[in-house]
């Protein structure tokens, strides 16, 4: 299966890697992205969040959740979302493992983007399973071949 998330995101098309965006954030700026998955947890510390929202970026939190609100939801309310949500993952490296060649691997070419599905842990620490953000397939994947970034919903203001 591909992601929804970027046909979700409509005309949007530009990117932004995901250090710059907690740059921008530890220097006070609000950044406006796309949500790319969604996150579905309960109780007042996580935002709910479907493919296609437009989210409201404040801060983030050990690399690894940011504190977000909905731009539709009238209310303001901020609560935490995992990076995750917000991240299309594109291949900057050739992949040239022979190992990594099974069907079990999504295959890699410098230039596909790849939304995580699921970070792996323990033996498999820095491995993914995923999607192609565009085209249908999906398996595991090493992340040290790809960058993360974003889909910017509106352009920074200074």
């Amino acid at each position: 299966a591909s992601a929804p998330g970027l046909e979700a995101a409509g005309t949007t098309t530009r990117r932004m890697p995901l250090n710059d965006v907690f740059t921008h954030l530890e220097k006070g700026s609000i950044v406006y992205v796309m949500a790319l998955g969604f996150q579905h947890l309960e109780g007042e510390t996580y935002l709910r969040v479907d493919v296609g929202d437009e989210l409201r970026l404040t801060r983030h939190n050990e690399y690894t959740y940011m504190l977000a609100s909905r731009v539709d939801d009238q209310s303001g309310r901020q609560a935490w979302v995992g990076k995750d949500i917000v991240t299309v993952w594109e291949v900057v490296q050739p992949v040239t493992d022979p190992r990594l060649d099974g069907p079990e691997y999504l295959r890699l070419s410098v230039g596909d983007e790849v939304i995580v599905k699921r970070r792996l842990t323990g033996n498999w620490q820095g491995w993914a399973h995923g999607c192609y953000a565009n085209r249908d397939g999906e398996g595991l994947l090493n992340l040290s071949f790809l960058t993360p970034k974003v889909l910017l919903s509106r352009e920074l203001t200074a």
